[in-house]
């Protein structure tokens, strides 16, 4: 049995993922349970390499005592991550053509979808917004004029 406790992050979370996974390795038939009675919180790349373990070795990895709070904050977490992922995928996109349109009229529209997924977090979560569960998300920046450069 491994034991996840207070609040995990992704370095603690390799060191006892590679545990796992070598345990799993090892003794093919072996089940593994990871308890987290004393979890306090994790951050969304921990949530989301949990449920890869789960899908990765079906039937063989258990939970045992998950926290109820974090079962109901799983979907935000994703969320987040996936909110997250988008606007960094939009801007490299952004940058990439930024040669092509008109560099204040693209700085526009990159800083009008950043407030609009910041705020689309926001409805999601609520006032004081958490990305990482015990974790306080720090208040957003505006892009400044002139942000993306052309290459």
């Amino acid at each position: 049995m491994f034991a996840l406790s207070d609040f995990v992050d992704l370095p603690e979370w390799s060191a006892v993922a590679a545990a796992v996974q070598r345990r799993l390795c090892e003794h093919p038939g072996a089940r593994v349970t990871l308890d987290c009675e004393r979890l306090t919180g994790l951050t969304p790349d921990v949530f989301l390499a949990i449920g890869h373990l789960l899908r990765s070795a079906p039937g063989r990895v258990r939970l045992r005592n998950w926290p109820a709070a974090l079962r109901d904050l799983g979907p935000k977490l994703v969320t987040a991550h996936v909110l997250d992922c988008l606007l960094l995928t939009v801007s490299r996109s952004a940058r990439r053509l930024d040669p092509v349109a008109p560099g204040a009229e693209l700085e526009r529209s990159v800083g009008h979808l950043t407030a609009s997924v910041d705020a689309l977090k926001r409805a999601w979560f609520g006032p004081g917004e958490r990305t990482e569960v015990g974790a306080p998300v720090p208040a957003p920046v505006e892009p400044s004029v002139g942000s993306l450069s052309r290459t």
